[in-house]
């Protein structure tokens, strides 16, 4: 009995410790509950970050290891203009566990330390203000203190197992500087281990990244690349130094089947209170151009014509020098390219002899990008080019290339689109020098000579280019450029000035005068010149422009042909607004003046504001091409106008939108067929006013709402008299209001039994001609008439006072005469009476 009572009492003390640690276990997972340890650890967060932080959830716990897990962890980004909305840190999961009995015995052991899914968002402002870092005010306000410092030591061992990241994400934007470094799809493994016993921490790592992005925010320079970098290095505790003693780079191009590898090697040293130090080794195995071919841009090479390609090239780097509080290590690139050849399937020749050597040289004190050597024989064609851009902040260029170009050989040794076809020769030379920042300051020289160049393929084939073009670092000039263009031949010759800010941009500098504009003057000169209608918008050049035409015959081929003579135009261009001066041409037996502005800012609505000037055209084959009118009228027609309005795709006017007003003039001519004549001689019963002659029809008129309104056309019509007032719509309606006085003849032949006889009777005038008031409706095709009554009581009324008012004059007329003979006979008897008395003695 003795034996088992001292059995329960070891077993139960021995449990107490056991059940206490249980206890104390059960006590924290219970009492540490998602939302206690929230209110713990997100507003310390949010203190030392001075940033909004949220977490979905988060768990503890104690046994049999110490473990963490956080979901759902979200860093707000730092407000402000330029900034996005996302988060600058969010993290899907995170998961942290840590042996407990191993610190007993004073040894760390992480068994698992996880992040799944993080993204990290890294951006700058246009101001140059980066999210990761707090506003002035945030700074004040938190009293932060930033910086990572990293010590080794021997106390104790460190055991990290398993470290990983799963499907994870960092992206870089600079709208400053118009930057884009985005990698998606990381995935990383590591291992850290501290050996005490050999004062030593070895490291493992393997990271993959399935997509590498690079380039400018909207159109990345390279995409769709993979890596795969795998390292083993060992930190020593006593000199500080971390040393890659196995480290491997391996780049994939699109589609994962090129490769590139490199080795990497070399120390970075962390000594206390010094900077620290790096010296690492890149360097590629020997590669084949194969290798290189997929990762050049598409549009240097086209992959999809499976280009058969040969060289030899080789690359190293070198990263040298002090880091941290300031320090930037020097940065050392040499690639060389040798015996390359770029030959495209089905094609006899082949783009040989390519040789490079380049070289990328960055220190705090200097910085270069040299090709102090590129060669190329393209067909039998040789080129060489030297080139170099130092102090790469403020870059200066010096930059000459050489080399002739037989454009018969091109589709020898390159893939030329189905049915393009060049030939001629080009031959060119250029030397460039100066900052590229301050275009105004490059001297640049150099001369394109083109014998007989020839482009087909297009819609308008170019033929025999001939000409010589020359530049300097202000101007680039062409003499004169002959050419056959489509169907056309042109003589062209220009100026084109400050070219250099078409190539390099330049931001003005504060208290200083805007860079200058590019500007253009040209002359332009052809016999003969055809147009055709295009589906593309007018592109106008991105500079100003001057420019004079002097064009013999041009021919309009679209579904209105037009032609005309002697056409000079003087216009300008800038900032999408064409200006029109002193434009004037010969076409259908008479002339044609125009000026005005043509607004393309708008390119959906593009705007004019023309004045146009026509004298003496064929009204019938002018007037056809705008209104159903035309086809029935003949004459010399001259117009002056004003015109606004929109222009739709094919540069035609948009008659809702058409404004304006101007007087028109016709002479000489007649209408045949038009169906508001032929409906009015029906309902006069006048067979001659159906097709009528006229001298001359002259008016004003005005352009808005769709409609044309005539205020006073007056038509003199072989002896006949129109006044025509009322609108035309553009819909082919009518409103017209049409007082005719007929000729003596016709006036003399109405019938009388009609009804225009009997209303024409009540305004027959002293010589006898009739005056009619018609009212016109309905349509151009089909019109409807009807007497206009109001008018002619009007009329009457008129014709009424107007008698009234003559027999008024007539009967103080014949009284003024019956005064006067009664004062006469006074005068003869006071003369009778007179002569008696003075007769008497």
């Amino acid at each position: 009995m003795a034996l088992r009572r001292r059995t329960r009492f070891i077993l139960i003390g021995t449990s107490l410790p056991l059940l206490f640690l249980i206890s104390i276990t059960l006590f924290l997972e219970f009492y540490f509950t998602s939302e206690r340890l929230k209110a713990l650890v997100v507003p310390r967060l949010q203190s030392t970050l001075n940033r909004e932080v949220h977490i979905n959830e988060i768990g503890l716990s104690l046994f049999p290891s110490f473990g963490l897990k956080a979901q759902g962890l979200q860093v707000a980004n730092r407000e402000g203009v330029g900034f996005s909305e996302e988060p600058l840190v969010y993290l899907d999961e995170f998961r942290l566990n840590v042996k407990l009995l191993p610190l007993l015995g004073g040894r760390l052991e992480v068994n698992r330390l996880s992040f799944n899914k993080p993204r990290i968002l890294l951006e700058f402002n246009k101001e140059g203000e980066a999210n990761f870092r707090q506003s002035a005010a945030a700074n004040q306000k938190g009293n932060l203190e930033g910086g990572l410092r990293i010590r080794t030591g021997e106390a104790g061992s460190f055991l990290l197992s398993n470290l990983e990241i799963k499907d994870g994400e960092l992206e870089y934007r600079n709208q400053r500087e118009d930057r884009l470094l985005k990698l998606t799809g990381i995935e990383l493994t590591f291992r850290m281990e501290s050996l005490p016993e050999v004062k030593e921490l070895r490291t493992e790592g393997d990271l993959k990244i399935a997509r590498f992005a690079y380039g400018a925010l909207e159109q990345p320079l390279t995409k769709g690349l993979s890596f795969h970098i795998q390292e083993k290095s060992k930190i020593g505790y006593q000199n500080d130094r971390l040393t890659i003693e196995d480290g491997r780079i391996e780049i994939q191009g699109p589609g994962g089947q090129a490769r590139l590898r490199f080795q990497m090697g070399g120390t970075l040293t962390l000594v206390e209170e010094k900077p620290s130090s790096l010296d690492i080794t890149i360097t590629s195995d020997d590669l084949d151009l194969k290798q290189i071919l997929p990762f050049l841009p598409e549009q240097l090479v086209r992959e999809s014509e499976n280009p058969e390609v040969e060289g030899n090239t080789w690359i190293d780097a070198h990263i040298r020098g002090d880091i941290g509080e300031g320090k930037q290590p020097a940065l050392s690139v040499n690639w060389t390219l040798t015996d390359g050849k770029i030959r495209y399937a089905k094609l006899p020749k082949a783009i040989a002899d390519i040789n490079l050597q380049g070289r990328l040289l960055y220190t705090e004190a200097t910085s270069e990008l040299a090709i102090p050597d590129f060669s190329a024989r393209l067909g039998s064609n040789p080129i060489k080019m030297k080139l170099a851009l130092t102090n790469l902040s403020d870059p200066y260029l010096d930059a000459n290339l050489e080399g002739a170009l037989n454009l018969t050989e091109v589709k020898d040794f390159y893939p030329l689109e189905a049915g393009k076809e060049l030939s001629g020769l080009v031959r060119a030379k250029f030397l460039l020098k100066g900052k590229t920042a301050a275009f105004a300051h490059l001297k640049g020289s150099g001369t394109v000579e083109l014998q007989n160049v020839t482009i087909k393929g297009g819609e308008h084939p170019i033929r025999n280019l001939n000409g010589f073009l020359s530049l300097n670092n202000e101007v680039l000039e062409a003499k004169r450029l002959t050419m056959q263009y489509g169907g056309s031949d042109l003589s062209v010759s220009f100026t084109l000035r400050d070219y250099f800010s078409l190539v390099f941009s330049q931001k003005p500098t504060e208290g200083k005068l805007k860079p200058p504009r590019p500007s253009m003057r040209a002359s332009i000169s052809s016999s003969y010149f055809e147009s055709t209608p295009s589906k593309e918008p007018i592109v106008l050049p991105p500079f100003a422009m001057e420019a004079t035409a002097v064009i013999s015959r041009f021919v309009y081929k679209g579904t209105t042909p037009f032609e005309c003579q002697n056409l000079h135009a003087n216009l300008s261009s800038s900032d999408n607004v064409i200006r029109l001066r002193n434009v004037s041409f010969s076409t259908l037996g008479g002339s044609l003046g125009l000026s005005g502005t043509v607004d393309l800012r708008n390119k959906g609505r593009p705007q004019f504001d023309l004045q146009a000037e026509v004298k003496e055209v064929d009204g019938h084959s002018f007037l056809r091409r705008f209104t159903a009118f035309g086809e029935h009228l003949s004459g010399k027609l001259s117009v002056s106008a004003a015109l606004k309005g929109q222009l739709n795709d094919t540069l035609g006017f948009e008659t809702k939108s058409l404004a304006g007003d101007g007087n028109v003039l016709i002479h000489d001519g007649k209408l045949m067929g038009y169906p508001l004549m032929q409906r009015l001689g029906t309902f006069l019963d006048l067979p001659e006013l159906r097709d009528p002659s006229f001298k001359s029809c002259n008016g004003s008129f005005k352009i808005s709402d769709g409609r044309i309104s005539f205020p006073d056309v007056k038509i003199a019509a072989s002896g006949n008299d129109f006044l025509l007032t009322g609108w035309h719509g553009f819909d082919g309606t009518l409103d017209y209001a049409l007082t005719i006085r007929l000729s003596k003849e016709l006036s003399d032949r109405l019938s009388g039994k009609s009804v225009a006889q009997q209303v024409g009777s009540l305004f027959k005038d002293r010589e006898g001609r009739v005056t009619l008031f018609v009212l016109v409706g309905g349509t151009v095709g089909d019109p409807k008439l009807r007497w206009d009554t109001e008018a002619a009581r009007q009329k009457l009324r008129e014709k009424v006072a107007s008698e009234v008012e003559k027999k008024k004059e007539e009967i103080r007329e014949k009284a003024k005469g019956d005064l006067q003979k009664k004062l006469d006979e006074g005068k003869d008897k006071l003369k009778e009476q007179l002569k008696k008395l003075f007769k008497k003695p």
